[in-house]
């Protein structure tokens, strides 16, 4: 049996307590991935928080786009409600939108979710940032 903490102090904490420290993070969060850096090109993505993995240490998170992904808590941030309501506002673009067409108003720097491609299949849902419009491609380049 452990004993008692001393009075004053803090109790050690348990294997139940939120992983990471974080009492936001936790089943039913809105997280936004950030701080990846062998796949940067998950970060900004957003996704719900599904369960804890305690063998892995991970958090199970559906993303927008469907998938299913782990991630360390130190890699997810919790979204509040004027960021997830931005996020849902964010205009999608296919990869041929025309710069002066109806997909809204495109311009370097506007945050974009992709749809519509067939190639890569894999990014259609992703957010991303629309840098130029590839006249000799007829497509957005969007990181």
């Amino acid at each position: 049996p452990s004993p008692s903490p001393a009075p004053g102090s803090t109790p050690a904490v348990s294997s139940t307590a939120v992983p990471g420290g974080s009492s936001d993070c936790q089943p039913g969060a809105r997280v936004r991935v950030k701080g990846l850096q062998a796949r940067p090109d998950l970060n900004g993505g957003l996704g719900v928080v599904v369960e804890w993995d305690e063998a892995e240490a991970r958090w199970k998170v559906r993303m927008d786009d469907g998938s299913g992904k782990m991630f360390r808590p130190a890699n997810l941030e919790v979204c509040d409600a004027a960021v997830d309501t931005a996020a849902h506002a964010t205009p999608a673009v296919g990869s041929t939108a025309d710069p002066n067409g109806s997909a809204g108003a495109l311009e370097p720097g506007v945050r974009v979710r992709v749809k519509g491609l067939q190639a890569r299949p894999e990014l259609n849902g992703c957010l991303g940032s629309v840098v130029e419009w590839d006249a000799a491609e007829g497509r957005w380049k969007v990181l």
